[in-house]
């Protein structure tokens, strides 16, 4: 999991490379939890949850923000090459 996430960023990385002398954008966006898995329960999916920086928010409020960054980044003439992370702050925190 870790190996192909950073795969990824590095694909984002030499793709805005090479195609910003075409004078196109390249970016990710990398999606935290998003929605319960099936296998968890919704205590276990809340304990998850609940190790965010940023408790309480909704699954609904993920995918709008999620929804948010494409629509920021498709706009973005200037922005290349980088990763924005939506992911409840969960990423910042050993969980």
């Amino acid at each position: 999991y870790n190996l192909t996430k950073a795969a990824v960023a590095g694909l984002v990385r030499s793709a805005a490379v090479e195609l910003g002398k075409q004078g196109i954008t390249v970016n990710g966006i990398a999606p935290g939890p998003l929605w319960r898995p099936e296998d968890f329960t919704v205590e276990e999916w809340q304990a998850n949850l609940d190790k965010a920086p940023l408790k309480g928010k909704t699954d609904e409020d993920a995918l709008r923000d999620v929804a948010a960054a494409v629509l920021f980044l498709l706009s973005s003439t200037t922005i290349t090459g980088h990763m924005l992370v939506v992911d409840r702050g969960i990423s910042l925190v050993s969980v």
